[in-house]
């Protein structure tokens, strides 16, 4: 089953996430379940395969804003990626070890952690699909602005030309910890 924040299947107004409804505010969120405000990571982007960390940004860092990109390069440069409540990171072609040419944007897909727990994957790449999937199971694409509520263990794939080349997973650190541990790699290769 798919879950998205479009219009057509109306996820905004019956679970509360809209602008409208003022979401953290509605059902008290951040109070009842404790995320709000704090520094704890509460999910973890991992390298699957073919993937790493980057320090590569579109502008100039010159004299003058080299310290304006300083906290981006410390958010971006190492994997696993960490976010808190209110969180995103962008996932993109510069995260690839390996070249993909033309078929990932610089900008591919984003993962957003509300301040409820909910990570939700969005698609943004303008050259290819996103892929996604839960781990193991049949890759499903997600084109420009579609949208997919993550499950722990689910995978991300940015080229969709070649799916197991560029993989990361996802991982709600809560259920780790409540499983006995953190996050283990299950196969493939992490760069």
């Amino acid at each position: 089953m798919q879950y998205g924040y479009d219009q057509q299947q109306g996820y905004g107004q019956q679970q509360g996430y809209d602008q409208q409804q003022g979401y953290g505010q509605q059902g008290g969120y951040q109070q009842q379940q404790g995320y709000g405000g704090g520094s704890q990571a509460l999910w973890s982007i991992h390298a699957f395969s073919g993937v790493m960390g980057h320090n590569k940004f579109s502008g100039a860092v010159s004299e003058l804003n080299k310290d304006r990109f300083r906290s981006v390069c410390e958010k971006y440069g190492q994997l696993p990626y960490t976010l808190i409540g209110g969180d995103e990171r962008i996932l993109c072609r510069w995260n690839i070890v390996n070249d993909p040419g033309t078929s990932v944007s610089r900008s591919q897909c984003k993962v957003s952690l509300y301040p409820d727990g909910t990570a939700v994957l969005t698609s943004m790449g303008s050259c290819s699909p996103t892929l996604w999937r839960s781990q193991g199971g049949p890759w499903n694409a997600l084109y420009k602005d579609q949208t997919q509520v993550l499950t722990s263990g689910d995978q991300v794939g940015l080229d969709a030309n070649n799916p197991e080349s560029a993989v990361f997973t996802c991982q709600n650190e809560a259920v780790a910890m409540q499983q006995g541990g953190g996050y283990q790699q299950q196969g493939g290769y992490g760069y």
